[in-house]
């Protein structure tokens, strides 16, 4: 017989052949060892032993604040491929929350996060991608305590003050 016109070596019995990846037919004679008489057929297959492929870009691209931080919503786009069956589904969460369909993900909360996002192609085959991130966009507070503000001062001024941010420090 032979796969997709590549012949194979024939057997007695029972034979096992290793199917390359992606589609194909594979055809085959039988023939009884006692009677010599034959029987041929076909018979179509799939297989698809690969994961999709993901990849990930944001908006925008590259952190833009100090401490690597993004000091705006950050948008996630995944887009996923699969050469052999085809992508079934794409999801998302947020934090290791419950999975979402869908491949876009825009996050404008303030702190640590991380993205993973999830393609299964239509041989059930599943890849994750992770994105992890920081969003600040809070000004870091700072408040004066001396001098106070009705104090009148001649001379040289020793100010005491504090800054803080909870975010990116």
């Amino acid at each position: 017989g032979d796969l997709n016109g590549t012949p194979f070596p024939s057997c007695s019995g029972s034979c096992t052949l290793d199917l390359p990846s992606g589609a194909g037919t594979a055809h085959y004679t039988a023939k009884a060892s006692t009677s010599g008489k034959t029987a041929s057929g076909s018979k179509a297959w799939k297989y698809d032993p690969d994961p999709p492929s993901v990849s990930l870009a944001a908006d925008p691209d590259s952190p833009n604040g100090s401490n690597d931080s993004y000091t705006s919503p950050v948008r996630l786009n995944a887009t996923a491929s699969d050469s052999n069956s085809g992508v079934a589904s794409t999801e998302y969460r947020l934090d290791g929350g419950a999975w979402q369909s869908g491949n876009t993900l825009t996050v404008s909360s303030d702190g640590s996060h991380t993205a993973d996002f999830r393609a299964t192609d239509n041989a059930g085959n599943v890849t994750v991608e992770t994105s992890s991130f920081r969003i600040d966009q809070t000004a870091p507070l700072t408040t004066i305590s001396s001098p106070s503000a009705d104090s009148v001062v001649i001379g040289t001024v020793d100010i005491t003050g504090r800054s803080s941010d909870e975010t990116s420090g």
